[in-house]
């Protein structure tokens, strides 16, 4: 990936220091802004657009934020709590992990989304599940009526079955 640096140890302690050295620069700017009357709201969306950006690319796409030490996670944890001390940054950005799991998270989305993408052949397929979520429980005085498989199914102590399969097996039952 372009801009991402490894070490020969194959880690990213190299590439967090670059990318906190540039952060730093990108603060000063901010600082700029801020002196010249730039509300705090522009300044977060600014911070969030240049800053947090820097920080998650390639996250997701790559392996170094998978590689990425625990100490160089805190690292960038302590710099985005300086960040949120001074007002550059929205007191409720998430740590660093949540922002790599989040754009893990929005990558596979759009990975399992889009049926023409390069890496769709490699997944599972996806089986087609029908659930029945208009079906009651029905209590005859005080003693339920339907066979156990049913009153899971309700009160959500398992994952719903179609319907055919669970009269299917309720018949069985007796």
């Amino acid at each position: 990936m372009l801009g991402v640096i490894l070490n020969n140890r194959l880690t990213a302690t190299d590439h967090i220091d670059q990318l906190l050295s540039s952060c730093s620069s990108l603060l000063y700017a901010l600082r700029v802004l801020r002196s010249h009357g730039v509300p705090s709201t522009s300044l977060q969306d600014v911070f969030r657009a240049s800053v947090v950006a820097k920080i998650i690319y390639c996250a997701p796409a790559s392996a170094w934020a998978g590689i990425c030490s625990a100490a160089d996670r805190l690292r960038l944890d302590r710099f985005l709590n300086r960040c949120k001390r001074t007002g550059f940054c929205a007191t409720d950005l998430p740590s660093v992990t949540e922002l790599y799991n989040d754009a893990d998270d929005a990558l596979f989305e759009t990975i399992m989304s889009n049926s023409a993408h390069t890496l769709q052949p490699y997944l599972p397929e996806r089986p087609e599940l029908t659930y029945n979520v208009t079906r009651k429980c029905r209590v005859a005085v005080g003693i339920f009526s339907l066979c156990a498989l049913e009153l899971e199914i309700c009160l959500g102590g398992i994952p719903p079955l179609p319907v055919n399969v669970a009269k299917n097996r309720c018949r069985e039952k007796g």
